[in-house]
């Protein structure tokens, strides 16, 4: 025996003998197992092999068996049949027309829209009138007024006191008291 082992030729040839071995073993058990299910046959059994000369013959049909048609079925019960059609559901009733209300009086007057702006703050100035600050949600934006000014070209400063204004449209078509902080 050697105490080194085989060389990098010899290694090779043997690794190939070792598995063309375990090859064969495996083919050959393969061919010797014995059926899953004992005692069972093919499902399509082997014919005769052709004859040299040609091809293999098919069995000739049997038009006799055919021709033999068996009784028609009587009436009765008959799971695949679709029987008589059941009559069509009626129509839908006609849609019902409510008649339109008649107005009863002369339609109730909007008033103007309503003023949206906010009391920010009050001022007392030194000459004993009182300006008032006001904002604007939609712009943003600050406006400051004395009793009787116009503000923003559309509202009127009508009364001004320490805790509300009282702002009105320049037309005079509504008016609105806001009060401070709301």
């Amino acid at each position: 025996m050697r105490a080194r082992p085989a060389g990098g030729a010899e290694r090779r040839r043997l690794i190939w003998l070792v598995g063309l071995l375990v090859l064969l073993v495996a083919a050959l058990m393969w061919t010797q197992r014995a059926p899953a299910v004992p005692g069972a046959t093919a499902s399509n059994p082997l014919t005769r092999a052709p004859e040299a000369g040609g091809l293999a013959r098919p069995e000739p049909v049997q038009l006799a068996a055919l021709d033999d048609v068996a009784d028609p079925p009587q009436p009765g019960r008959n799971p695949f049949g679709f029987g008589v059609r059941p009559p069509p559901p009626p129509p839908p009733p006609p849609p019902r027309l409510d008649p339109v209300p008649v107005p009863t009086g002369p339609p109730v007057p909007q008033g103007p829209p309503p003023i949206m702006l906010r009391l920010v703050g009050t001022l007392k100035m030194p000459d004993g009138r009182t300006m008032v600050t006001l904002t604007d949600p939609a712009t943003n934006s600050l406006l400051q007024a004395f009793d009787g000014d116009v503000v923003d070209g559309r509202y009127r400063v009508s009364k001004v006191t320490m805790q509300s204004a009282v702002l009105t449209y320049v037309d005079g078509s509504g008016a609105r008291e806001v009060r401070l902080g709301r």
